[in-house]
């Protein structure tokens, strides 16, 4: 049977399944049970398991060692279910890696709160003047504010804070707790223990802690002998706790936790200034907890900005940095994504002496569907090379497609092949909007859907049809995504009726200048409106014979 260590301190698990040979636990990083608190010693104690006992042997901590609560003066020994402090590091001696017990004191269930005071809200920021006109208090608080500024992690500031508090309120348990979320019990993450009082074995009162947590407001009790909540018989500590305060971690209308002091002595009772001092304290605390998660959350944001900057230059290059030249036409290609990383993929290749095109949009935005481009963009050059027509390379994508990607992404497709010698089109349109072959006279021809969208409808004998037109002289094929049809100002958009008008304005326009008159137009459409969607367009022209134009 293993024998473990296991528990939670200050946010971390530990577990350590300890063995026959000895072992060293402590603060320094060379031993084999390493303890994440400035309460232990570098070389704390010794420990080694035979059968079902745990042995340990304290090396004369500072914090010392305890076994349920007793101190261990020497050699002692624990058996399962027994509790180890390593300092104020609380682990259970159990079978096998359990789940580590919770970082909260368990919390007695009362209703009843007598010989005690409660401060509200309001009457905690009414009362916080008359308490900060104290010399010694405004000290302490700005001892406290000087920590709190500190570029640090939140522990080792609450650490500190735990030392300003000891030594204005004498007190044997002082705990940091912090909210966890709704319906959670808060977590410890920090705390300081005088004498060899081990926290496991007080039992907070759950009354207590949801008038803190849930009402924002601070306790005190000046006798936990007689006050009811302390009665429940499975309190270990009731028989000697006199007296304990609980003070809310503010910021703004938040509640984030808890800060709880008490003491045994008899000659020591919290009195209204007491507690009055720790809700200040309480608040500055809140303070540094609600910033630390605002850096939390901007280095978060920055981290993830960065994934998608490194992910946007990834993608710009799986799109073809130059694009083919072909003798009689000119290509060009233009896109525009409406955030970090888009969805929209062009390519353009010669194969087998033929000039490869395609434009797709995938549905969905950001990350997801940016992946599916590239598989798409990846799977279309793969099957190119081996002169699979445009109808079949189309319906192997479908099938690929559907079988690796979920239910709710597809893409739309425009795919085509020409010939230059011919100047014959092969095209398939998966349900992408239609493409315009715009003569030199000025009237055109609508390349309209031949097929569902790629990947959205999984049928066993689902195939495209290609269609064919031939590419006349001086004609130009405008290819391009709904960003442009779809663009939006107030509840209209651009549409593919605005579109067609323009068409009459390309004659004799190179590839650039259509591309730079399409983008402009839209541009003046939207106005100040943000992008919505990505503009993506790939134009092939064939030259007039006779002007080379």
């Amino acid at each position: 049977m293993a024998l473990w260590l296991i528990g939670t301190h200050h946010g971390t698990t530990i577990q350590h399944e300890v063995q026959e040979q000895e072992g060293g636990a402590g603060r320094g990083s060379d031993n084999e049970l390493v303890l994440p608190s400035q309460t232990a010693s570098r070389n704390h104690a010794r420990f080694h398991r035979e059968g079902d006992v745990l042995f340990l042997e304290d090396l004369g901590s500072l914090n010392g060692t305890r076994v349920n609560g007793e101190a261990v003066t020497g050699h002692a020994t624990a058996r399962l279910g027994d509790t180890v402090e390593f300092g104020s590091v609380l682990l259970t001696v159990a079978a096998s890696d359990a789940e580590p017990s919770t970082a909260m004191p368990p919390l007695s269930e009362d209703s009843n709160l007598s010989q005690s005071i409660h401060l509200t809200r309001e009457e905690i920021t009414d009362s916080h003047r008359a308490a900060a006109s104290d010399p010694e208090v405004l000290k302490l608080l700005t001892d406290a504010g000087q920590l709190l500024v500190l570029p640090e992690a939140p522990e080792a500031a609450f650490d500190r804070i735990l030392e300003l508090v000891e030594r204005a309120i004498p007190a044997e348990r002082i705990l940091i707790l912090i909210n966890e979320g709704e319906g959670r019990d808060p977590v410890q993450r920090a705390a300081r223990v005088r004498g060899d009082r081990a926290i496991s074995r007080l039992m907070l009162s759950r009354t207590m802690v949801s008038l803190v947590l849930e009402k924002g407001g601070a306790f005190l009790t000046t006798d936990a002998m007689s006050d009811e909540r302390f009665m429940n018989q499975q309190s270990i500590m009731a028989q000697d706790l006199h007296s304990a305060m609980a003070v809310p971690l503010v910021h703004h209308d938040d509640t984030l936790g808890l800060l709880y002091v008490d003491t045994s002595n008899p000659l020591t009772s919290y009195q209204e200034r007491d507690l009055r001092v720790l809700t200040l304290l309480g608040q500055m605390i809140g303070a540094k907890v609600a910033n630390a998660k605002l850096l939390e959350i901007a280095r978060e944001q920055e981290r993830m900005q960065e994934e998608l900057r490194t992910a946007d230059r990834i993608q710009q290059r799986l799109l073809p940095q130059e694009l083919p030249e072909v003798a009689g036409y000119e290509i060009v290609a233009f896109q525009r994504t409406c955030e970090a990383v888009g969805g929209d993929l062009y390519d353009a290749a010669i194969e087998n002496e033929q000039l490869h095109f395609c434009l797709g949009d995938v549905s969905g935005k950001g990350i997801g569907a940016a992946l599916l481009m590239s598989d798409v963009l990846a799977s279309v050059r793969t099957l190119r090379p081996f002169g699979v027509p445009v109808d079949d390379l189309v319906t192997r994508l479908d099938r690929h497609v559907l079988q690796w990607t979920k239910a709710e992404h597809y893409l739309t497709l425009f795919l085509a092949e020409l010939d230059p010698r011919a100047h014959r089109l092969s095209y398939v349109n998966a349900g992408h909007p239609p493409a315009y072959l715009l003569s030199g006279d000025g009237t055109y021809q609508e390349l309209g859907s031949t097929g569902m969208p790629v990947g959205l409808v999984d049928l066993p004998d689902m195939t495209f049809e290609a269609a064919v037109c031939d590419f006349p002289p001086g004609a130009t094929l405008i290819v391009y995504s709904d960003g442009v049809s779809e663009a939006e100002r107030g509840p209209d958009q651009f549409g593919d009726s605005r579109f067609q008008q323009l068409l009459p304005e390309f004659r004799g326009l190179g590839a650039a200048e259509c591309v730079q008159k399409i983008d402009d137009a839209v541009k003046r459409y939207v106005g100040d409106a943000p992008a919505t969607d990505d503009v993506t367009l790939v134009i092939v022209r064939r030259l007039d014979s006779g002007t080379g134009r």
